[in-house]
């Protein structure tokens, strides 16, 4: 059982601890999806994530225990190849966005602030980089959108215009550094372009 932190108010500091059971992972047999993964964990294959300094994506296969990830050597035996492998992948996300369960944080007076989303599938991370996901929030939070992945099976997903998420750079930091699951601090934009990192908590987004 793992432990999922809701980002605490400005107003009230205290927060909100929940308990909850990762899911079981979607049924994608066989196929290669993406994790994302802190770029410290230097594995043998992995792709870069635009503009991002300490977030990588990782391919690997689902197991019983989890994700087994490639050597060059099994990566060069395979004959993978990066496009196909990025179709696979993002096809793996594609349905992921469709099932997602999201819950909305609300200030007092009922207005959306951010969106959390927790999912113990292993590729849940590459969803953001999914042509579906913008859909799945646009409608709450707006066209750009701030994600922040402080640790696996845990996402928080911003407006980019009128949100607050500098107001919350203390929590997302206590999630990071306290998760033994730890991913990134990195801010990433999603918009109609695609996602790339912009910026990290406690630095100012870039554009």
């Amino acid at each position: 059982m793992g432990q999922c932190k809701y980002l605490p108010s400005p107003a009230s500091w205290a927060g909100l601890v929940l308990l909850w059971v990762c899911g079981p992972a979607s049924a994608d047999d066989g196929g290669i999806g993406l994790v994302l993964e802190r770029s410290l964990a230097a594995p043998d294959i992995f792709q870069k994530v635009e503009g991002a300094k300490s977030t990588i994506l990782v391919p690997g296969c689902r197991t019983s225990a989890g994700v087994d990830t490639f050597t060059r050597e099994e990566w060069a035996a395979g004959k993978h190849e990066w496009p196909e492998v990025m179709a696979g992948a993002m096809a793996i996300a594609d349905r992921m966005v469709d099932s997602l369960e999201v819950d909305w944080e609300r200030d007092g007076n009922g207005v959306i602030l951010y969106a959390v989303v927790r999912n113990g599938d292993p590729f849940f991370g590459s969803t953001m980089f999914s042509k579906r996901f913008l859909g799945r929030f646009r409608a709450e939070l707006g066209a750009e959108l701030f994600v922040v992945v402080p640790e696996q099976g845990l996402m928080f997903v911003f407006p980019r215009y009128g949100g607050r998420l500098e107001d919350f750079a203390e929590a997302l930091t206590g999630i990071y550094t306290e998760s033994a699951l730890r991913v990134s601090l990195e801010v990433f934009l999603v918009n109609e372009t695609g996602c790339r990192a912009v910026g990290a908590i406690n630095g100012a987004p870039r554009d």
